[in-house]
């Protein structure tokens, strides 16, 4: 066991030491998200097991899935694409139950400026999320070409 943990820390090392080789001496933007959207994410599970998201349509939410494809092209160029999983959209998740949930108001909008990219390990099945490392954005974009 302790040969696997090992292994699986030097992996963790690694990643976090090429994503910040990757990023360094990039100027990437910062953005403001708005969500004003809740729905339930179809995890085929029953009812009350289904992920209850706030989450939104826009420009803002284009732009941020358009950092992703960016971001998932430097990852592939980087020689991690490996570790590229799943398309889900950019949302907060609020809750894993629909009881004792609040409802936002039509006219109510979540909203924050993004200026940092943080690297997180979301640890299967505990819940439990990591930083791994932060990247601060800047408020000039420059031009950056992966082809």
């Amino acid at each position: 066991m302790g040969n696997y943990l090992e292994e699986e820390r030097e992996f963790i090392e690694h990643v976090v030491s090429g994503c910040a080789s990757m990023l360094q001496g990039l100027s990437l933007p910062t953005s403001l998200i708005l969500f004003n959207e809740i729905y339930s994410v179809d995890r085929k599970r029953n009812e009350r097991e289904e992920p209850v998201v706030l989450g939104g349509s826009g420009t803002d939410i284009q732009q941020a899935l358009d950092f992703r494809k960016f971001l998932r092209r430097l990852l592939q160029k980087g020689g991690f694409g490996s570790l590229i999983r799943g398309d889900v959209p950019p949302h907060m998740t609020l809750s894993y139950s629909r009881r004792n949930l609040i409802p936002l108001q039509e006219s109510q909008t979540v909203s924050w400026n993004v200026d940092r990219l943080v690297l997180i390990e979301s640890v299967i099945g505990k819940n439990q999320h990591v930083e791994r490392g932060c990247w601060l954005l800047h408020e000039t974009h420059a031009s950056v070409e992966l082809d």
